[in-house]
Formats: C-alpha cells, structure tokens, sequence
C-alpha cells in the first residue's frame, strides 16, 4: 500500500467528565499534536460529542470523521490549529 496517499489528520480526543462537589459536567478536549487541552461546559441540549463539535467549528476547525475510543470520542479534522 502507498501510505503517503493516506491523508494526514489531525486527531482530537473528547472525553466526558462527570459532575464533583464543586463543578458541574465538562468535557474535555485534547489535542496530542500540540499538547494542548481545555475543559467546555457539558451542554444538557445535547451531548458530549455535540459539545466539542460546536466548539471546535465555533473555533475553525472542519471535522471530517469520528471514532470512539474506550474513553470518548476521537474527532478527526483537517484543520491543524491548536485548540485553545
């Protein structure tokens, strides 16, 4: 297979966090390619994964695909932008 065909993405991770004492549901968004990661509210309209999508679009990013992942979602984009 010709893997330089492959189209390189950039890869966000999505992982819900519940509720604590003293701060309501988040999700958090990480991206690896920049070591980066940041906490939004969790959005009771919808769910985890809407969440970090309107974020990150509300940010610029184009989101081409998903995955699941044993902790959330993986989002993949073509947009490589820090996320914060």
């Amino acid at each position: 297979m010709e893997t330089y065909k492959i189209p390189n993405l950039h890869a966000i991770q999505v992982i819900y966090c519940p509720p604590t004492n003293s701060r309501g549901s988040r999700v958090k968004i990480k991206s690896d390619r920049f070591n980066t990661y940041l906490y939004i509210s969790y959005n009771y309209e919808g769910d985890t994964l809407s969440s970090a999508v309107d974020y990150l679009i509300e940010k610029g990013f184009t989101i081409v695909g998903k995955a699941e992942s044993e902790k959330g979602y993986i989002l993949l984009s073509d947009t490589f932008l820090n996320i914060k």
